[in-house]
Formats: C-alpha cells, sequence, structure tokens
C-alpha cells in the first residue's frame, strides 16, 4: 500500500479470505506487513511551498501529518485526514502550511475561522454545473446524497450544509470575477440584442438566493448590482417617477 500517494481520496476495499467478509478502508487505515489494520495519520496534499519560510532557501521539502485533524471534502463525500507540515531538507525547520497554502491547492475552508473543514475546489465546480442543469435539485438533496455515499463506505457521512451552500457561493463569484475582470467576458451580452437586452431569464443566467434568513442576518449580495439593481438604485429610481407623475387623490 502506497501511503505516499499525493491524492488520498481512494475508495479500498479490504477482503477477509477466512470469513469472506469485506469492509471499505478509512483514509488513514493500512494493512501492514502483518496483515493488521494500521492507523497511520496522512497530511492533506497540498502543494509544495516554493521555499523556506525560515532560511529563505529555495529547497526541497519533505511532507508529514500536523497534529490538527482535519475533513476534507470532495466529490467522493468527506475524507478525514491530518493538517500538513513541512520540513525543509536544508536548516529542517518545521512549519505548519497556512490557510493560504490550502487555498492555493484547491481546498476551501468553510470559514475563515474554522480551519477543520475544507471543500475541494472539483466538488464546487461538480455542484455549479449541477444545479444548472437540474434546477429543481436542492443543495439539502446534494448534500444528503454526498451524505449517503460516505456511510456506504463507512466514513462519517455529516457534512455542514449551510458551510457548503457559503462555500459554493463564493466559489461561484470568484469564477464570475474571474471571467469578467480577467477574462473580459460580458456574461448578460445576446448578440441578438445588442447591447441592451430585450428580455432577460434572471434566474437562467444566475441563480439567485434569498439572503434574509429566519434568524433575520442579512448578507451582502455577493455580484452587487451587475444583475439585480441594488435595493438603493432601485428606491431613487421611483423617487424620480414619482417627482414628474401625477399624484392621484382619492
Amino acid at each position: 500500500m502506497n501511503t505516499r500517494n499525493p491524492r488520498p481520496f481512494l475508495v479500498r476495499e479490504l477482503f477477509n479470505n477466512k470469513d469472506l467478509s469485506s469492509r471499505f478502508l478509512l483514509p488513514e487505515e493500512f494493512i501492514g506487513v502483518d496483515g493488521i489494520v494500521k492507523v497511520k495519520a496522512v497530511p492533506a496534499p497540498l502543494f509544495v511551498p516554493s521555499r523556506c519560510i525560515n532560511c529563505r532557501e529555495h529547497v526541497t521539502f519533505s511532507r508529514e501529518a500536523g497534529s490538527k485533524s482535519l475533513a476534507i471534502i470532495t466529490k467522493e463525500g468527506p475524507f478525514d485526514l491530518h493538517s500538513t507540515a513541512f520540513i525543509c531538507c536544508k536548516c529542517k525547520d518545521s512549519f505548519k502550511a497556512s490557510n493560504e497554502m490550502y487555498i492555493s491547492s484547491g481546498y476551501f475552508p468553510s470559514t475563515a475561522k474554522k480551519t477543520t473543514c475544507y471543500f475541494a475546489e472539483d466538488l464546487t465546480l461538480h455542484w455549479h454545473h449541477f444545479q444548472h442543469l437540474s434546477p429543481s435539485t436542492s443543495v439539502r438533496k446534494y448534500v444528503e446524497c454526498l451524505e449517503e455515499v460516505t456511510k456506504a463506505r463507512g466514513g462519517n457521512g455529516i457534512i455542514n450544509r449551510t458551510h457548503f451552500s457559503r462555500v459554493g457561493k463564493e466559489l461561484e463569484f470568484f469564477r464570475h470575477r474571474i471571467l469578467t475582470a480577467v477574462l473580459s467576458c460580458k456574461i448578460l451580452y445576446c448578440e441578438a440584442c445588442g447591447q441592451e437586452n430585450l428580455a432577460v431569464h434572471i434566474d437562467g443566467n444566475f441563480k439567485l438566493y434569498r439572503w434574509m434568513n429566519s434568524t433575520q442576518y442579512n448578507s451582502p449580495s455577493l455580484f452587487g448590482n451587475e444583475v439585480v439593481q441594488l435595493c438603493e438604485d432601485r428606491r431613487n429610481h421611483e423617487r424620480q417617477i414619482n417627482l414628474v407623475k401625477p399624484v392621484v387623490t382619492f
């Protein structure tokens, strides 16, 4: 069993020849030379830094598992691993991977403060296309599907739906900014209509979300007024109309 696989997100199954039973191995379970299942801490697969933060030299690094347990959630479900630490082969200094290293490797934290759960970028991309091609599918059912797949493998199938939804929305906005600010794509441009759209199916171009929830937490819109005008702009427009339209009294 190769424990140095750079991507430990493998589904492995153990077969017992004695009683013809089988079970799935967890991400940190391995078969020893004596045939006994042993647990070994596996670090999250991150890109190696370009230079050492201590000696500032461009050297090679060895990777080891840190002391903190974390979960990385992919299209195959959650994988319980350990945090990653790097050891400089020159000065032998050891340092923990920063949050930026996880993000640059394609793993995004569930919240800015809670760094024990990361969502893989390929999962959010899969959900992005899935929800647009299957508009009737909810995030609740998508997460439940991931949880059931994980439970079938013997893993922990609990996924925080709120965190998954938030990360998915922020990454969708991140891709939108790349298209518009970097690649200069006009998302709402229509060759038939020209510069001004004559008609548009809003939810067909963008998934619109309800930002005011039951706890009355008002989160700012990520897309601003790029698709739907801000409430303040709409109110100003209404005030301009009210200034010139006849006042009707009953």
